[in-house]
């Protein structure tokens, strides 16, 4: 007796076939949109580095804002001849002024004013004291006639961005002008405007030789950020998007991204 295969027609065939390639798709479209959830969940490498330019442009707009209030004041008429006559009591005045006048605009952190002589007088929370002029390369370039549109400033432990400017009257450099913003004040500006909800913001932090100068976390946690960014505490994941690097800090694992600050 031959055993003969039962027959399958062609219409089951293609039925088969179909179903077949169904299955297929199904598992493609879930394997494919787990992938995006995933990565819509963490933002990656790639949408951080997009962050960090966007922060570097936002810190950009405020260095223009700087470098013009300065350029308008070294400028002025007055603030010239109080320099030319070293008359560190109307400077005080002069101090009083230009802060008032730029409290509801760019409101630097602080403002110092440096006559012919050298002499500085400084707002009051200035991270610069009148002893520390003397010895800068800052005012030394400032003597100099040399301009500084932007720079960041590391000065006790914390990080500014700055803007300074030579007075001059005529051909002669007759004093100088710098104005400052905490660097940390901006970054917690960019964090507040990075998403609506809270627990999705970004938090950015400018670590320099392995200390935190400047972070839009609270400073109580600035040591561990600068502990768990270095390149050995660091690890990488990979959750479908391809290895992407993390770090540990006390309240969990966080996507990392870092970008060369330039000043």
């Amino acid at each position: 007796m031959e055993l003969r295969m039962p027959r399958i027609s062609l219409k089951w065939k293609i039925f088969a076939a179909c179903l077949d390639l169904s299955l297929a798709i199904l598992a493609f479209n879930y394997i494919y949109w787990n992938r995006i959830a995933r990565k819509s969940v963490r933002p990656g490498a790639v949408e951080m580095q997009g962050a960090l330019e966007r922060y570097q442009s936002f810190q950009t707009a405020m260095s223009h804002g700087l470098a013009a209030a300065v350029d308008v004041w070294a400028s002025s008429e007055k603030l010239r001849t109080v320099f030319e006559q070293g008359d560190d009591v109307a400077a005080k005045p002069m101090l009083a002024d230009v802060e008032a006048r730029l409290k509801h605009t760019i409101h630097p952190d602080f403002v110092v004013l440096v006559d012919r002589h050298g002499d500085a007088t400084v707002s009051a929370d200035s991270p610069i004291s009148p002893d520390d002029v003397r010895g800068m390369r800052l005012f030394a370039d400032l003597k100099q006639g040399m301009l500084v549109p932007s720079s960041i400033l590391a000065q006790g432990h914390h990080a500014y961005l700055l803007s300074a400017a030579p007075v001059t009257q005529g051909t002669q450099v007759v004093g100088a002008l710098a104005l400052g913003v905490r660097l940390d004040r901006l970054l917690a500006e960019f964090k507040a405007e990075s998403d609506s909800d809270s627990s999705k913001q970004l938090e950015l932090a400018l670590v320099d030789d392995g200390e935190t100068i400047a972070a839009s976390a609270h400073d109580d946690d600035w040591a561990q950020i600068a502990r768990a960014v270095q390149p050995e505490a660091r690890t990488t994941v990979d959750e479908g998007a391809g290895p992407e690097p993390v770090i540990t800090l006390p309240d969990g694992r966080h996507d990392f991204a870092e970008k060369a600050l330039l000043g």
